[in-house]
């Protein structure tokens, strides 16, 4: 064979070897159309929010025999340290150990308590207390100024005065946050920016407003503008991608699924009846009503009387970077974010 042609087929040989057989099962997979398939991933599971808790509960149950427990008694456990049960009366400022408290309790300001505290009743703390943990088996209400370094955890409603920071805080109940609290991640049934605000939006009467199976359009609305704006009161039938920024202008509704790959602003009165998920910002105004999750890979901002889900439509407002709500609104029922979380 001629030296050319030997060249040549080498050539070809080593086109095949390091180019056509790797190829071999992506065709394969392209002729079957596998994994055209949808993948079998339940997307109503969630991770426990409050599995810090029940497993700390766990530990601690597991450590001490707690129907002995009456106050004044010191307990040593090689898992957890030293546990003093305190009585009615706060008799020192700072605690160093783990305090257990089995009746309802106050702690006067100031306290500190270096550790954990677990208590079987309500607890209320003072002003400007530290702890931290906090897990109650009833109602805890933290006074003003109140700074739990890691989670708490209550059974029944969690009330957190101003300017209190609280980083993780759960409870299958109320939660009412005041304002100038900062937190990182809340669970709660649902999260109040205030005592007295009452949530009255109902979803079920919106859709049965407007809302008909005629006017739904399934097909994706995909907009290529820089910014592109829902005028006043307009309502729109269909979810949508938009490739800059969506603004809604007052009164403004969408009954469907919003992906932006820019910033979203809404303002007062709107709706959307589905998520709002978004590369940029999130801000929602005042007295709106979001029946969906909130995803924002920068921060989301919700104006007063607003609203994220229901009792029956429990949602996430999650924010990579800053959550921040206004005083009067209402969430189901979960709050994450990586860095700040406030009330303002």
């Amino acid at each position: 064979m001629h030296s050319v042609d030997m060249l040549i087929w080498q050539y070809t040989i080593g086109i095949i070897v390091l180019i056509v057989l790797p190829m071999i099962p992506v065709i394969q997979a392209v002729w079957s159309k596998e994994g055209y398939a949808p993948l079998p991933v339940n997307l109503k599971y969630t991770k426990d929010p409050r599995a810090i808790a029940k497993q700390f509960d766990r530990y601690f149950t597991d450590a001490y025999d707690i129907d002995a427990l009456e106050p004044g008694a010191r307990i040593e456990s090689d898992k957890l340290g030293t546990l003093e049960v305190l009585g009615p009366v706060f008799e020192k400022n700072v605690y160093s150990g783990m305090v257990y408290l089995p009746h309802k309790s106050v702690a006067p300001p100031k306290t500190k308590f270096e550790r954990e505290v677990v208590a079987r009743d309500e607890v209320v703390f003072g002003d400007h207390c530290y702890a931290r943990v906090v897990r109650t088996g009833k109602k805890l209400i933290l006074g003003e100024e109140n700074c739990i370094v890691r989670w708490i955890d209550a059974e029944g409603a969690i009330y957190v005065g101003r300017n209190s920071h609280i980083n993780i805080a759960s409870t299958p109940s109320t939660m009412h946050l005041e304002k100038g609290v900062t937190f990182h991640r809340l669970y709660a049934y649902p999260i109040l920016t205030s005592h007295t605000f009452a949530f009255k939006k109902s979803l079920q009467h919106i859709r049965d407003e407007h809302l008909d199976e005629a006017m739904i359009d399934k097909n994706l609305l995909y907009i290529s503008e820089r910014t592109h704006t829902l005028s006043e009161n307009s309502i729109l039938f269909r979810s949508m991608v938009t490739q800059g920024d969506l603004k809604m202008e007052r009164g403004a509704k969408v009954f469907g699924n919003i992906k932006v790959n820019g910033d979203v602003t809404l303002a007062d009165d709107c709706f959307v009846d589905g998520n709002i998920i978004a590369e940029g910002s999130i801000t929602i105004g005042e007295n709106c009503f979001i029946a969906g999750d909130l995803f924002s890979r920068e921060s989301i901002e919700i104006g007063s009387y607003s609203q994220v889900g229901t009792s029956e439509h429990t949602k996430s407002v999650v924010a990579k970077k800053r959550i921040r709500l206004a005083e009067h609104i209402a969430i189901f029922n979960y709050l994450l974010t990586d860095e700040v979380g406030e009330v303002g």
